[in-house]
Order: structure tokens, then C-alpha cells, then sequence
């Protein structure tokens, strides 16, 4: 790379390769295209597995399908329009040379599409998930765990897929200054370095899953919902490590990789012509607390701010998210500048919970509470 370095030595950026091999001349090398970008994309949803625990796997059919992570009968057809489309928000391209600005605009997407991943075959798919998908959500035990576990799954299934695009990633600095292919490759490593531990925690949780799946005892999960009067304009799910409380208090140190920590898996679906915000985790897991302290934290917020702080959530927060068309086409154009900012927040490596802003979102939605409910033993509603 530089002057007095040997084509033959490992290269600096650790990828295993020899320099002559890896970044020797990547400063005068072709940058990446567009088309670069989509296959990269495309890549991490290309993987197929069917993420039941190993006992179960006997029982697989052969075909690993394309299922909605988000349910698209009782959820998504609810937000979409007449010409079944959703509106979702994208990064245009993995812009790494504009990372402290990146570009993110509203996208549309067709629902068949929308929140799909190829996580499951088709039998058990369809059995575990029948309590979520064929009845009414009741709070059933059996449907709260299943909610919980597909998002872990999805989440679990994520990041490996995106790990697995590692060597791929390593391009990215092609025809870039050597000051930049520092910048960029010191990036990457933290990024792998905590898609790792994400991934550590993540499967040791989901061995808890898999055991209680296994043995039928679905009593193992926390839970936290608020019932609105109306169908949610946005739908999402995910599981996410609690990093602040919703006065941006710190709560974990994702930097502290020796510590284990218990996620949050949130999800929006809708009952009776309404919707439910549910914020799930499993008993008695590494570091319950923090999700604890997260959860006591949005129920002390006012009602009448309560909606603008979980639309705050979900647009920091929530990958796997999806919006009514109308209703975004409705907002003015500085509250769309306010979600889109918030939606790039993880992307700039500054996650903020900013309560300044709940009683600003709050009109965006116009939701009226109408019930907490859970089995928290702290809480008081």
C-alpha cells in the first residue's frame, strides 16, 4: 500500500489475503457501480434456511419459502393501497463516501414483497405460526412466544446474512484515497466486531427459545401492549438490544462486548379493527433489567405523547418497517425530514431518543390510547 511495504505480507486490513492480492493499487481501481450495490443486497436476503431448533429439522419440507416477517393478511393489507403498495424507506445505495450524510428517500414496494425473508419452510412456517396468522391475537401465550420468536429469528438470520457479505464489504473502498480505505475498513471491523457479539447473544437466546419451543412451555415471556383506537399508519417488527430509555438515559454499553444482554422484540398488529404495540422479552434472561428500566421509562410518558414517542422508536429503531402511502404523502415535508432523520440515526452511529420531539410526532398520528395492558408486576396503568 505504501512506500516500503511488501506485496507479499498480510494485508493491513485484515482480511487474510496478501497485499498484492487485496488493497495494493485499490486507490486506482475501478469504484464500486450501482449494480455492485444490489447484488450485495440482494446477497443477504439470498440465503435459505429453515430456523427451527435442530430437533425439529427431520419434520423439514424441501421448500424454504418467502415469508412475511410482518403478517400481510392481518397487517400490512391493512396499511396498503388499491394497488396492494407500501411505502417503506431505503438508503439508495450504500453511499460510503457521503456516511455522515447519507441519502435515504421514501421507496414504494409491493406487498408481496414487503417484509419477506426466507427463514422458515413452508410446514413449519405455517405451523408455528397458524396462532398468529388463523385467530385472533388474544394474548394468548403460544402467540406471544411465536411473535417473539419469529422476530428473533428474522433478526438472528440478519445479521448473519450480513456478516456473510464481510468479504464483499471490503470493496467498498475501491478507488478511494488510502486516508479513506483507513477510515472505511476501520468502519467495517467494528461493525463485524459487533454483528459478532450481536450474534453471540442473539443465539444464546434463541437456545433458550428453542428449548421452551421443544418442550411446549410458553410462559417463558414478558410483555408490555398499548391498544390504540385505530389502525396504526406504519407497521414493523424487530428485536433490538435496549440502548437508551426513552429520556435517552443510557442503559446498556454495546462496547462492552464481555457483558450478555437480553433484546426487545417489538411488533405492531392489528385486532379488531385497531392496533397493538407489543414490546416483548424473555424472563430471566442475561441483563433483564435494562429491558425492564426501557419499558418503565415509555410508561411514564404522557398518553398524549406516548404515540409520538413510539413513532420516534420505530423510525431510529425499526428496519423491517412499512407506512401507508396516503399517510405519508399527507405529512408536511419537515415532519417527513424529521422521520427520514430519524430513520438514519443507526446508519451515523449516534442513536438518540430525543423527548423533545413525542409532542411534535404526536399530531402525525392523531392515536388515542385506549389501553395498557401486560404482565408486569412493577407497572401501574
Amino acid at each position: 500500500m505504501g512506500k516500503g511495504t511488501s506485496r507479499n505480507k498480510l494485508c493491513w486490513c485484515g482480511s487474510g489475503k496478501k497485499i498484492k492480492k487485496c488493497h495494493m493499487d485499490r486507490e486506482n481501481q475501478s469504484p464500486m457501480r450501482q449494480s455492485d450495490f444490489i447484488k450485495f443486497n440482494k446477497k443477504i436476503k439470498d440465503k435459505k434456511i429453515c430456523m427451527v431448533p435442530k430437533e425439529m429439522k427431520c419434520d423439514c419440507s424441501r421448500k424454504i419459502i418467502k415469508a412475511h416477517t410482518i403478517s400481510k393478511s392481518c397487517n400490512l393489507k391493512s396499511i396498503a393501497d388499491e394497488k396492494n403498495n407500501l411505502g417503506t424507506l431505503k438508503f439508495s445505495k450504500l453511499n460510503i463516501e457521503k456516511v455522515e450524510n447519507p441519502i435515504c428517500e421514501p421507496s414504494i414496494i409491493g406487498i408481496n414483497k414487503a417484509s419477506t425473508y426466507q427463514i422458515f419452510c413452508s410446514k413449519h412456517d405455517a405451523e408455528l405460526f397458524s396462532a398468529l396468522e388463523n385467530k385472533n391475537f388474544e394474548f394468548e401465550n403460544t402467540q406471544i412466544f411465536m411473535l417473539t420468536y419469529r422476530n428473533l429469528c428474522y433478526e438472528l438470520y440478519l445479521k448473519e446474512s450480513i456478516l456473510d457479505t464481510s468479504k464483499e464489504r471490503r470493496c467498498f473502498d475501491r478507488g478511494k484515497s488510502i486516508e479513506e480505505q483507513l477510515s472505511i475498513q476501520a468502519l467495517f471491523r467494528f461493525y463485524d466486531d459487533a454483528l459478532n457479539i450481536g450474534i453471540r447473544d442473539l443465539k444464546l437466546l434463541k437456545e433458550k427459545f428453542d428449548l421452551s419451543l421443544i418442550n411446549r412451555k410458553f410462559d417463558c415471556i414478558r410483555y408490555y401492549s398499548i391498544e390504540i383506537n385505530s389502525i396504526s399508519q406504519f407497521m414493523g417488527s424487530c428485536t433490538w438490544f435496549p440502548i437508551v430509555d426513552f429520556y435517552d438515559t443510557k442503559l446498556v454499553d454495546l462496547e462492552n462486548f464481555d457483558e450478555i444482554y437480553t433484546p426487545i422484540s417489538a411488533s405492531i398488529i392489528n385486532r379488531d379493527n385497531k392496533s397493538l404495540i407489543i414490546f416483548t422479552w424473555l424472563k430471566n434472561f442475561h441483563n433483564e433489567k435494562y429491558c425492564l428500566d426501557f419499558i418503565s421509562s415509555l410508561n411514564q410518558i404522557p398518553n398524549n405523547e406516548k404515540s409520538g414517542a413510539i413513532l420516534h422508536w420505530f423510525f431510529s429503531s425499526v428496519e423491517n418497517l412499512y407506512f401507508q402511502l396516503s399517510w405519508w404523502n399527507n405529512l408536511k415535508n419537515e415532519e417527513k425530514d424529521i422521520l427520514i432523520n430519524f430513520y438514519k440515526q443507526p446508519m451515523l452511529n449516534r442513536f438518540k431518543l430525543d423527548k423533545s420531539f413525542y409532542k411534535k410526532c404526536s399530531p402525525m398520528l392523531n392515536w388515542r390510547i385506549l389501553n395498557i395492558k401486560h404482565n408486569l408486576n412493577f407497572i401501574n396503568c
